[in-house]
């Protein structure tokens, strides 16, 4: 949870490169202090669970791991984030989300994703 916390606090500005630069600092990091993680555990994997990534897909989300990465953040945000979406790709998927009358939950993932 830890991991995913600090994923969506320090990188939703950052570019998809660097943000797969400060999650491998991170699991580093995380190996060095004696925390156990899932060797191929991605930030994705981290913070929303595979059936819930399969719901926002099937309701517009793009599967590319930026799109998915982004969604978790947003479901994981305990504020109004700031969403620049020139292609209202961002816009589709969260309309089509609230008029199912769900709301954007990560369905569970993250306390204790990938340890073990």
């Amino acid at each position: 949870a830890a991991l995913a916390a600090a994923f969506v606090t320090y990188t939703a500005r950052l570019d998809f490169r660097t943000r797969a630069v400060f999650w491998e600092d991170c699991l580093d990091a995380a190996t060095r202090l004696g925390v156990r993680c899932t060797e191929d555990l991605s930030p994705a994997a981290a913070m929303v669970d595979a059936r819930v990534s399969q719901q926002w897909s099937e309701l517009g989300l793009p599967s590319d791991t930026l799109s998915v990465e982004n969604a978790a953040a947003l479901a994981r945000a305990s504020r109004f984030p700031l969403v620049l979406d020139p292609a209202g790709t961002a816009e589709r998927w969260l309309l089509a989300v609230f008029r199912r009358g769900g709301a954007l939950a990560a369905g569970g993932a993250g306390a204790g994703a990938g340890a073990g």
